[in-house]
């Protein structure tokens, strides 16, 4: 009789949260013409290139999170790869401008569904606080994965 291993839950949570994250933003670059016009400010060739590696960390995120949910060592290598490329590539992944064009088109549908009055500043004026706010999260949940996934306990897990 072979004996299951118990997995921790953390390791369920962070694979499942991988997976459901993946499949999210995978809906939101459906948009092809939204993607691009947050990314107006770059030139097009890289905006293209930009959306491609986009697909591409979002595809091996989802896969990495379906291995880390079956203890797939290989893939827990490829998350912890995914991770560290976010802590050190994260403003890669939230340009000012980008995040500076979505507010502006929250601003106005917020303004074309009249739930904001008038002389309210809107979410461009955070722009740049909101830069930082998810830069901050974003490294400090990379780190957190990167140490969690490489402790002695876990690598034993994975075999």
């Amino acid at each position: 009789m072979s004996r299951r291993k118990k997995i921790p839950l953390l390791v369920t949570l962070f694979g499942l949260g991988l997976v459901v994250t993946s499949l999210v933003n995978m809906v939101c670059l459906l948009d092809y013409n939204y993607y691009h016009y947050i990314f107006s400010f770059l030139p097009g060739q890289l905006v293209i290139a930009r959306y491609i590696l986009s697909w591409f960390l979002l595809v091996l995120g989802f896969l990495s999170g379906l291995g880390i949910l079956r203890l797939d060592n290989n893939l827990r290598k490829v998350a912890i790869g995914i991770f560290t490329f976010t802590a050190l590539a994260v403003y890669w992944k939230y340009p000012y401008y980008a995040v500076k064009n979505h507010a502006a088109y929250l601003d106005q549908v917020f303004k074309n569904a009249r739930v904001l009055p008038p002389y309210a500043p809107g979410f461009s004026s955070l722009a740049a606080n909101t830069v930082v706010i998810l830069c901050a999260i974003d490294i400090v949940f990379s780190l957190c994965f990167i140490y969690y996934f490489t402790r002695q306990r876990i690598k034993i897990l994975f075999g």
